[in-house]
C-alpha cells in the first residue's frame, strides 16, 4: 500500500474550486475546465502506484482492486443520479428529459462521455442545462480503471522499461490524434489536403483515447517515483512552483476558444506532475497544499464535483435569465455543504471494507445500477413522458423547429468533401431549384421551405460549408489567419461555379447579421440581444469576427461593409438572383423556457409575448446600414422582416408569441410556427 501523501488531497482542491467556479460563469476562472486534467493525472498516478506496489509485493488482486473502485465511486454517484431525477421531471421539457434519461442510462454503463459527444459540446449553451454533463469525465476515468489494471497484467512480465515505452508510445499516440485528429479524414487519402496545427477533432474533448495520455502522463509519474532519487531542495523548490504557476495561469489564461485537449492541455497536465515530483516537504507548495482548509476540500472534492452540476443545472432550468454571479457563489458554496454531506454520510461509510461485504458491494452496485438504467430506459421509450403536457403546452415549451432529417445529403465538389449539399423539396422537379444560404437563421427556414416546395413542385438546396463561416470574408478572432482566408475563398469559388452550374432560380441569404457583424466600435457593442425588458439573452461562448482589409485582419466597422459587399456582389457579378433577407427581430427571453417556467410558476403560457420595436431598429442600426449600401440591382431583392413581424398586431411591438404559440424555438431562431408566418408573407418562394 502506497503511503498517503496529503499535499495529494490539497492539490484535489485546487483542481475542484476552479471546476466550480468554471461551471458557475466566473469570468476569472475561464480556464477552471482544467481542473478535470489535474484530476486525470492524479488518478493515474495514485492508481499505477497502488497497482505497482501491490504487484511487486505479489498482492495485487483484480478483484480487489474493482471493490476499491465500486466504494470509492459508484454510492456517491449512484445516489446523486437518483436525487436528479424527480427534479428533471419537474422542470424539464419532454426533449430535455429524453435526454436526461439516456444520460441516466449511460452511466451505470460508464458511457456517458459517449452520450454527451454525441448530443453537443462542452462548452455550448444547451450544455450548461445538462445535470449529469460532468460524468463524462468520470466515465473516461471508469474505462481507465476498466482497461489498465488488465494492461498492465498483461505486460507486467517484460522488463519495466518496455511496459514504460509501451505507456510512453500510447500517450505520445493520444496526444497527437487530439492536437491533429481533424486532419484525418474518413476517405482517400485519409487526411486533409493541407495540415493545420490545431486540428482538434469533435470528439477529442469527451473520449478516452484523446484523454488516455493525461491519465498515462500520471502513470509514467508513478514510475519515475519508484526510483530512490536524492532530494534536492532548490530544484524541489522551484519546479514545484513552476508546476503551480503552469496549473494557475491555464485557470487564470485558457478560456472555450483555446484549442484543448491537444498540445495546450501539457501546460496543466505538465504542471500537476511537476507538483506530484516536487512538492516535497518543506517547499512552499508542499506547505500551501497541506494546510488544513485545502486538504479537507480535497478529501470531499470527488463528491463537491458531483453535486455542483446538478446544482447550477436545476437553478438554470428554473429561472428565465441566467443566474447572477451572487446567486451562482451561493451555489458554488452550497455545492461545498452538499459535497461534505454526501462525503461524510454516503461516500466515507462504504469504503470502510467493514461497512459492506465485497458480495454485498457488487450486487447493491448491479442491482441501483440496473434500477438507474430502468428509469432512463422508461424516460426514453415515454419520450420524456410527454403525457405531462397537453398538446398547447407542447406547443409552446417545445415548439417544431427545422429537422435536418429531411435533408437529401450529397458533396458535389470532389475537393471539398466536407462541403455537404442539403437537398430537400421536391426532389423530382425538373424546374430551377432555390438556393438556402446562411447561417442557423437559415436553417430554421429549411422545414417550413420544404412543405413549401413540395406544394410548388420545386427543388431546394442547402449548403452546408463547414469549412467558412457562413458571410464569407468573415473570421472568427481564433480563425482569423491567411490559412483560413485563402482557403475559404478558394471553396466559395468552387460554390459560386456549382451554383452556376446548377443554375438555382435563385439564392435566399439570411444571416443573423448583428451577431455576425459583431463587435463595431460604437456600433454594435453587445454580441447578445437586451430586449431592455428583462430579457437578456445568455451566450455562454463569447466571439469576435473579424475581416481582412489587405492588409491586417481587424474589426473595423467600415472594411466589414465593404467585406459584405464583397460577398453579396459575387452572386450579382455572376447574374445570380438573390433574396437578401434582412434582420429578424430577436426577443432576449428564451420562449420556450419562458413558456417552461410560466407553466411550472403559474400554471398557464403568455398568450402573447412581444418586444420594443425601437428597441431592435437600435439593434440593427448598423446592419441595416451595411445592407442598405449595397447597390440596387437588376439581380437584388431585399426582404424586410420588421414588415412581417413588428407594428402590425401591436402599436411599436414585434410579436414573438400570439396565441401561446412560439414563432421562435428560443431567444432569437425561427420555429416552423414562425418560418410559417415569414414564407406566408414575404416573396421567397414564387
Amino acid at each position: 500500500m502506497i503511503s498517503y501523501r496529503k499535499e495529494i488531497d490539497g492539490l484535489r482542491a485546487i483542481a475542484v474550486i476552479p471546476v466550480v467556479f468554471f461551471h458557475a460563469g466566473i469570468s476569472s476562472f475561464s480556464g477552471g475546465y482544467v481542473g478535470v486534467d489535474v484530476f486525470f493525472v492524479i488518478s493515474g498516478y495514485l492508481i499505477t502506484s497502488l497497482i505497482v506496489a501491490e504487484k511487486e509485493k505479489a498482492e495485487f488482486s483484480i478483484i480487489n482492486f474493482y471493490e476499491r473502485r465500486a466504494r470509492r465511486l459508484l454510492p456517491a454517484l449512484f445516489f446523486m443520479s437518483l436525487v436528479c431525477v424527480p427534479f428533471s421531471l419537474l422542470l424539464m421539457s419532454p426533449i430535455q428529459l429524453k435526454e436526461f434519461s439516456d444520460s441516466l442510462i449511460s452511466i451505470p454503463l460508464f458511457v456517458s462521455n459517449f452520450v454527451f459527444w454525441s448530443e453537443s459540446g462542452y462548452f455550448s449553451t444547451a450544455a450548461e442545462e445538462k445535470p449529469l454533463l460532468h460524468t463524462w469525465s468520470l466515465a473516461v476515468e471508469e474505462q481507465y480503471y476498466l482497461i489498465f489494471p488488465i494492461f498492465i497484467l498483461m505486460f507486467w512480465k517484460f522488463k519495466k522499461a518496455i511496459l514504460i515505452s509501451i505507456i510512453f508510445i500510447i500517450s505520445i499516440f493520444s496526444i497527437l490524434i487530439a492536437q491533429f485528429g481533424s486532419n484525418l479524414a474518413s476517405q482517400p487519402p485519409f487526411y486533409d489536403e493541407v495540415f493545420r496545427y490545431n486540428a482538434i477533432p469533435d470528439f477529442a474533448f469527451f473520449l478516452a483515447p484523446t484523454r488516455a495520455w493525461e491519465l498515462l502522463f500520471g502513470s509514467l509519474t508513478a514510475f519515475f517515483l519508484l526510483k530512490e532519487k536524492k532530494d534536492k531542495f532548490f530544484i524541489n523548490q522551484i519546479l514545484s512552483l513552476t508546476g503551480m504557476f503552469m496549473i494557475l495561469f491555464s485557470i487564470i489564461a485558457f478560456d472555450s476558444t483555446t484549442p484543448f485537449p491537444g498540445f495546450s492541455a501539457l501546460i496543466p497536465v505538465l504542471g500537476t506532475v511537476l507538483i506530484i515530483i516536487y512538492a516535497r516537504a518543506g517547499t512552499l507548495i508542499y506547505k500551501a497544499l497541506t494546510l488544513r482548509p485545502l486538504v479537507f476540500f480535497g478529501l470531499i472534492s470527488y463528491s463537491i464535483y458531483l453535486w455542483h452540476q446538478p446544482l447550477f443545472a436545476f437553478v438554470r432550468l428554473s429561472t428565465i435569465n441566467s443566474p447572477s454571479v451572487i446567486t451562482y457563489l451561493i451555489l458554488s458554496f452550497i455545492s461545498f455543504f452538499l459535497g461534505w454531506l454526501s462525503w461524510k454520510y454516503i461516500e466515507a461509510p462504504f469504503r470502510k471494507k467493514d461497512f459492506l461485504t465485497r458480495k454485498q458491494i457488487f450486487i447493491s452496485s448491479l442491482t441501483v445500477g440496473l434500477f438507474i438504467v430502468l428509469i432512463g430506459v422508461i424516460g426514453v421509450s415515454s419520450n420524456g413522458f410527454i403525457k405531462r403536457f397537453s398538446t398547447d403546452e407542447l406547443q409552446a415549451i417545445q415548439p417544431e423547429k427545422f429537422d435536418n432529417s429531411i435533408c437529401k445529403w450529397t458533396s458535389p465538389i470532389e475537393e471539398f468533401p466536407n462541403l455537404e449539399f442539403c437537398e430537400f423539396g421536391d426532389l423530382n422537379s425538373l424546374k430551377k431549384p432555390i438556393l438556402l444560404y446562411g447561417d442557423s437563421h437559415a436553417d430554421s427556414l429549411t422545414a417550413s421551405l420544404d412543405k413549401t416546395l413540395k406544394e410548388k413542385k420545386l427543388k431546394g438546396i442547402k449548403i452546408l460549408n463547414s469549412y467558412c463561416e457562413p458571410i464569407i470574408g468573415f473570421y472568427k478572432k481564433v480563425d482569423a489567419n491567411i490559412f483560413s482566408k485563402n482557403r475559404c475563398e478558394k471553396v466559395f469559388s468552387k460554390i459560386l461555379k456549382e451554383i452556376k452550374k446548377i443554375n438555382v432560380e435563385h439564392v435566399i441569404i439570411f444571416n443573423r447579421w448583428s451577431f455576425r457583424f459583431f463587435p463595431v466600435k460604437n456600433k454594435i457593442s453587445q454580441l447578445n440581444f437586451n430586449n431592455e425588458e428583462g430579457g437578456i439573452e445568455y451566450v455562454k461562448n463569447y466571439r469576435e469576427y473579424l475581416v481582412y482589409d489587405g492588409m491586417n485582419f481587424t474589426t473595423d466597422g467600415e472594411s466589414k461593409k465593404k467585406t459584405l459587399n464583397r460577398f453579396i456582389k459575387s452572386f450579382l457579378d455572376k447574374e445570380i438572383r438573390v433574396k437578401l433577407i434582412y434582420p429578424l427581430p430577436e426577443v432576449g427571453w428564451n420562449l420556450s423556457k419562458l413558456n417552461m417556467v410560466s407553466n411550472i410558476s403559474k400554471g398557464s403560457i403568455p398568450d402573447k409575448v412581444s418586444t420594443s420595436f425601437q428597441v431592435f431598429l437600435k439593434r440593427q442600426n448598423y446592419a441595416n446600414y451595411v445592407l442598405d449600401s449595397l447597390k440596387d440591382s437588376l439581380f437584388l431583392e431585399r426582404i424586410y422582416l420588421d414588415k412581417v413581424f413588428c407594428d402590425e398586431i401591436l402599436k411599436d411591438r414585434c410579436m414573438a408569441q400570439i396565441d401561446g404559440v412560439p414563432f421562435y424555438y428560443d431567444s432569437n431562431h425561427l420555429s416552423n410556427e414562425g418560418a410559417d408566418v415569414l414564407i406566408k408573407n414575404t416573396n421567397l418562394v414564387r
